[in-house]
């Protein structure tokens, strides 16, 4: 018999109550969350598609032709990953991108690196059955994602700013800017002064307009749409 062949490498399948409630369950569901597994990112560095570690770029048609899916079965098992929580899913102009979000069922990453922070040499490993270990690697990636990898200040740190935080670094990766560690402190020590109402507006103002720095909205002055957005911003950032 010929050698297995590894080149692809592996990813991780966790024994949980959930891997088989899932795959009891909702079977479409769990054999798109191993599509998602096996095609997701595992590793850091240049990106040429423009996805991050952990995410995948699933399409639907393709999805179809792969695991046999019906265009309803497919949209039944999108569905249930999120509703479960089990992934996270946004539509693009170029395909849909997964990112697994709790490590319940499948991890993208090793073994290893699922191993819950302070586990001594006589706890087991989360990747020797710690379920509760589990859930909080998951967690911490979901924290870490949603924080698009840097501190959010303690004034800030609600769902409503972790999310437009996180959908302004996904914008900034898709547009081939990827915001650095030292402008994302910056930014995020601006924001916080700002207070939160106003840094999520901001946010969410800079990325619907495509802007590469972060903008307050103008105030209301009653010309029309068009010409106010060709002044300049009154803001802290630099010209998008």
């Amino acid at each position: 018999m010929s050698e297995l062949s590894f080149h692809r490498g592996y990813f991780v399948a966790w024994r949980t109550d959930d891997f088989l409630e899932l795959l009891r369950a909702k079977p479409n569901a769990f054999r798109l969350l191993a599509l998602i597994a096996y095609r997701a990112r595992w590793r850091d560095g240049y990106s040429g598609d423009g996805l991050a570690r952990g995410e995948a770029r699933i399409g639907r048609f393709d999805v179809q032709r792969e695991l046999g899916l019906t265009p309803k079965e497919y949209r039944s098992a999108c569905d249930a990953l999120e509703e479960g929580k089990f992934a996270a899913l946004q539509r693009t102009h170029h395909g849909t991108v997964a990112r697994i979000v709790d490590s319940r069922v499948f991890s993208p990453f090793a073994p290893d690196e699922g191993t819950p922070k302070g586990t001594g040499k006589g706890t087991p490993r989360a990747h020797e059955g710690h379920t509760e270990g589990h859930k909080e690697e998951g967690e911490n990636r979901q924290k870490e994602k949603n924080q698009g990898v840097f501190e959010i200040p303690l004034l800030l740190n609600t769902e409503a700013f972790r999310e437009a935080w996180a959908t302004w670094c996904h914008h900034l990766r898709e547009k081939r800017k990827p915001i650095t560690t030292t402008a994302a402190k910056l930014q995020l020590d601006n924001l916080a002064a700002m207070g939160e109402a106003r840094a999520i507006a901001a946010l969410r103002h800079s990325t619907a307009m495509n802007y590469t720095g972060v903008f307050e909205p103008k105030p209301s002055t009653g010309k029309p749409a068009a010409l106010a957005a060709n002044h300049t911003p009154n803001s802290w950032s630099t010209q998008p």
